[in-house]
């Protein structure tokens, strides 16, 4: 039995036969990967004690049924809780690991409509990010592009501050990214450092996390990886995270963003995106006097299936109509399942 990451397939032995324990994107990012680098492998299958069939051609089998002489790889975001589930069998496997360690270049150059942007890239994971984010997000890149310019765009939950800086740099934006986590807002204010000779707008950058009323809260991280999600505030709205383990916790101040608009002589927004992993209702709770504004015109959110009716409610009840549903990619591949961005506009009178 070995618990080790694996970050590189070429480490394999060769005509060993392998089980992903995994079959969402990750587990299908690594299937292709092994097909493409390492065909001298069999794959015998996924490991799944609940779902049954084929995806790809490769069946699901359960754990119980994987030969001892199986190499089993760990592709799932869940690879904490499936190794103590391994720990009780005589099954070497390894956590696959391809998107934590250094690319090969640390800045990623695009450009966009002649208009050049830098992203800082640290680990593989956010290289992918840099390199792809107008096709994993094409919904969000189309809308930014409607934007008139010059106007007011407020990213909640920015991540590494993709989309921020592209709205800075092509659209003229006066940007005001908010994000919590740390890792993630150090490559922001990177990000926002290598542009800031692109920008025409004010950018500023908050380190904190919005809500409906001022408090101290948990921001526990699935993976401490910057640019990485699983990052979530202690809501249990999501029924997944109430299964999750952790790799870090970061306390925050939380507040709401009518309070610092109010507070803080801000800008209200006329553009407003929401990608908080399970928090939404809070933040829209909390900014209710900006979504009401004259000013305002438009709001993204990304939420699951489960949150969208109470959310809809909300948002229907102070006037904003649902414009367009849109799907969301994996980094990696694949379409994300049962979350979506929704685009919101104030309803005509």
């Amino acid at each position: 039995m070995t618990n080790s990451v694996l970050s590189d397939l070429a480490l394999l032995d060769s005509r060993q036969n392998v089980a992903l324990y995994g079959a969402g994107a990750t587990g299908q990012f690594v299937l292709r990967k092994l097909e493409a680098e390492r065909p001298d492998l069999k794959v015998l299958c996924f490991i799944d004690d609940i779902k049954k069939g084929t995806i790809n051609s490769i069946p699901l089998r359960p754990l119980s049924e994987i030969p001892s002489n199986t190499i089993v790889l760990i592709t799932t975001s869940y690879w904490r809780e499936v190794c103590i589930k391994l720990e009780n069998v005589s099954l070497k496997y390894y956590v696959v690991d391809l998107l934590s360690g250094k690319p090969k270049r640390e800045i990623v150059e695009r450009v966009f409509s002649e208009k050049s942007i830098k992203f800082f890239t640290p680990n593989n994971y956010l290289a992918q990010v840099s390199e792809n984010f107008e096709k994993i997000e094409r919904c969000t890149v189309d809308w930014i592009d409607s934007f008139d310019p010059n106007s007011v765009f407020y990213d909640i939950g920015a991540s590494s501050g993709i989309y921020s800086i592209y709205a800075s740099v092509t659209q003229g934006c006066e940007t005001i990214a908010v994000e919590p986590d740390a890792q993630n807002f150090a490559v922001l204010e990177m990000n926002h450092h290598l542009n800031r000779g692109n920008m025409n707008g004010r950018f500023i950058s908050l380190n904190l996390g919005l809500g409906s009323t001022a408090s101290l809260m948990p921001l526990k991280c699935q993976e401490y990886l910057a640019g990485a999600h699983g990052k979530v505030f202690d809501l249990k709205n999501r029924n997944q995270q109430n299964d999750m383990l952790f790799d870090h916790i970061q306390f925050l101040l939380v507040d709401s963003l009518d309070f610092l608009i109010d507070r803080y002589s801000l800008p209200v927004p006329q553009y407003l995106k929401i990608d908080v992993d399970g928090a939404e209702l809070e933040v829209i709770e909390g900014c209710k006097n900006a979504l009401c504004s004259t000013s305002f015109r438009e709001i993204m959110i990304e939420t699951d299936l489960d949150t969208f009716d109470l959310m809809n409610q909300t948002l229907e009840k102070i006037g904003l109509k649902l414009k367009e549903r849109f799907t969301i990619e994996e980094i990696i591949g694949g379409e994300i399942q049962n979350v979506h961005n929704y685009l919101y506009h104030r309803a005509a009178v």
